[in-house]
């Protein structure tokens, strides 16, 4: 069965996730609950089940990408990373489901969302805009500090709101995946 597995690696036992297709919970035969590894080893191995299973089998697996990151994500930042990788092998994952900017617009105050694939149009100190690649919709992105340059492509999660000075719709941005330009 295709599918997402994501391994958070904290400097504690405690500190440490593991989850498929976007769902919390331990892999079958690694003993413990899906957030306490107090009793597995501290190591990764690629390809190796070494601590999965106990009589130390190789997975019977294509494994199509591995991401590496120096820091731990925070779960907007999962969720786009594993929206993505659904999206992009056509699996079937509890990962929030990017909307159009039109359905971000469209969508109740506080509403948590996730963009497509969007280009930067306009950056400022504290806000950036961004449109659909075909252009049919846009959107302005509060993040202060946000690091986007125009042109750059981006995945954007957070919630909806809108401006009470201008009636303008905006996402409050919680995490921005940099896809590319």
């Amino acid at each position: 069965t295709a599918g997402i597995i994501e391994g958070l690696f904290g400097t504690t036992a405690t500190d440490t996730r593991c989850a498929a297709n976007g769902v919390l919970g331990a892999p079958p035969g690694m003993g413990g609950s899906p957030t306490n590894f107090a009793n597995i080893p501290r190591g990764i191995k690629i390809g190796h089940w070494e601590f999965w299973h106990a009589n130390w089998t190789y997975p019977t697996a294509d494994i199509s990408e591995i991401l590496i990151y120096r820091r731990k994500l925070n779960y907007a930042e999962r969720n786009l990373v594993g929206s993505y990788l659904a999206d992009k092998y056509g699996l079937s994952t509890s990962y929030m489901r990017p909307l159009d900017l039109s359905e971000i617009k469209a969508a109740s105050d506080t509403t948590a969302v996730q963009t497509g694939q969007v280009a930067v149009t306009a950056t400022f100190s504290d806000s950036f805009y961004v449109e659909e690649i075909d252009r049919h919709a846009g959107i302005r992105v509060n993040m202060v500090g946000g690091g986007v340059t125009v042109g750059q492509r981006v995945i954007v999660a957070g919630s909806v709101r809108t401006d009470a000075a201008t009636g303008e719709r905006y996402i409050l941005a919680t995490a921005v995946l940099d896809a590319g330009s």
